[in-house]
Parts: structure tokens; C-alpha cells; sequence
């Protein structure tokens, strides 16, 4: 993953930041997990949820107007739809209703924790954990904090997360005064390669495209603002902090 990070800082460097110094917006317009239709076991499984959530707040964080994520089915001369690994999601074999990919989760996580402008965040991890921390505020003054542990397999680790605010006048100097709730994106058995048991905020996407995900308290927001949270390995946590 600091690897990806990596290709991101120099795709960044040679058209977005420039364009970014202009004041004009830039998007991307095909955003894949790999080329050529996505890779099977890859990129239609969890692992691309991970990827996808990581990559989008990456970029939403350096003055990105959207991502266009590659997604579709192709048409056989029978009428019939063929595979599409990277997409979010596919008709379901029985024809009734859409089956969704792990990586339609990745959206929706996205669209819960990105409101508003991005704040800067400062993280400071052990050298073995995978980890990274996006903030946005809003309008009405909320912060949404995605915090995501990239760890898996036998020596993946739950993150303890200690989540302090900078002083300066702005939202960081009445979180103490404020409430805060979570929403939980996870596999089910915290497998990178499962296709299935993906929930947000402790629900499923039905075939109706319906998803009933919902907010619960987080721990306590100490006086100082400071909280701790445990984030799974191979999970991510939203965190949404809001005036009483």
C-alpha cells in the first residue's frame, strides 16, 4: 500500500499539484484496481474495498474533484452479460435484482465520511501496522474521521487508535463539548479474499440496491476532545463527531 502511495505522490506531482497551484479542478477519469477488466480474485473481492476507500480519500485529500471508478458489464453476441472483475456491482445470474461487489461498499463508506472540506491529519503509527486517517468538516461544523487498518493475515493487528485535535480556535477546541458515533466497514472474517460478507454500519446492500446501515456511539470524547477507539484489521472505521 506505501507503494501505491507512492505512484499517487507522482501522478500528483506531475498534473495535479500543478493544476491544483492554477486553481483548476481535476478529475480522474478511469480509476482501476488493474487493467484490462480487473484482475478475478483480486480485484472482485474485498481486498479492492480496502483499496478503493484508501484511494479515494487519498486523492479527495489533494484537491481532486472526483474519481470515476471503472464498473459495467459487457454484452455477449447471446444477450447475456459477461464478467467484470472490477466491477461495484453485476446483474445477479437469476436476473433478479444486482448482486453488489465488495467494492460498491468502498463507495458508499466514502460518500459517509467525505463531507465537507479535508482537514489536515497527522498520523504516527507503528512501523508494522498499515494504516492511514482521512478528516472532513462540514457546513454545520460535524468532522467525519475514516480511519483505515490495511493489515491482514496471521500477523495483522487491531489498531488503537488515540485521536487528538489540534488547538487554534477551530472545531478541535469544543470536541469535548461534542458527541461522537462510528460506522464499521468489515468483513465478516476479516478475509481479504472473501467475495461476500461485507457489511457498513452492521448491514448488507440488498439486491434492491437498499442498504439500512446505521450510526452507533463510539466510546467517550474525553474533555480535552481526545478519544480512543480499536479498529480491526482489515477494516475501517468512521467516525462522525457532531455539536450536542
Amino acid at each position: 500500500q506505501d507503494s501505491l502511495h507512492t505512484e499517487y505522490e507522482k501522478d500528483f506531482a506531475d498534473v495535479g499539484a500543478v493544476l491544483a497551484q492554477q486553481g483548476i479542478p481535476y478529475r480522474i477519469d478511469e480509476m482501476n484496481s488493474c487493467y484490462n477488466g480487473g484482475a478475478r480474485d483480486a480485484s472482485d473481492t474485498y481486498v479492492s474495498t480496502l483499496w478503493a476507500l484508501d484511494c479515494t480519500h487519498w486523492w479527495a485529500a489533494h484537491h481532486i474533484l472526483g474519481v470515476n471508478f471503472h464498473t459495467g458489464e459487457s454484452v455477449g453476441r447471446d444477450g447475456g452479460f459477461g464478467p467484470a472483475n472490477y466491477a461495484a456491482f453485476v446483474h445477479a445470474e437469476d436476473g433478479q435484482g444486482i448482486v453488489m461487489r465488495p467494492q460498491a461498499y468502498a463507495l458508499l463508506a466514502f460518500t459517509q465520511g467525505a463531507h465537507g472540506r479535508p482537514l489536515a491529519v497527522s498520523t504516527q503509527t507503528a512501523s508494522d501496522l498499515n494504516f492511514d486517517a482521512y478528516a472532513y468538516q462540514d457546513t454545520n461544523n460535524a468532522v467525519f474521521v475514516t480511519l483505515i487498518n490495511k493489515s491482514f493475515g496471521n500477523d495483522a493487528k487491531t489498531a488503537a487508535v488515540s485521536i487528538q485535535w489540534s488547538s487554534g480556535g477551530g472545531a478541535g477546541d469544543q470536541m469535548g463539548k461534542w458527541r461522537c458515533h462510528r460506522m464499521d466497514l468489515l468483513q465478516k472474517d476479516h478475509d481479504i479474499s472473501a467475495k461476500s460478507g461485507v457489511t457498513l454500519g452492521g448491514a448488507e446492500i440488498g439486491p434492491d440496491g437498499l442498504w439500512q446501515g446505521d450510526w452507533k456511539k463510539a466510546g467517550r470524547v474525553k474533555k480535552s476532545g481526545e478519544i480512543s477507539v480499536q479498529v480491526a484489521p482489515a477494516s475501517a472505521t468512521i467516525l462522525r463527531f457532531s455539536p450536542r
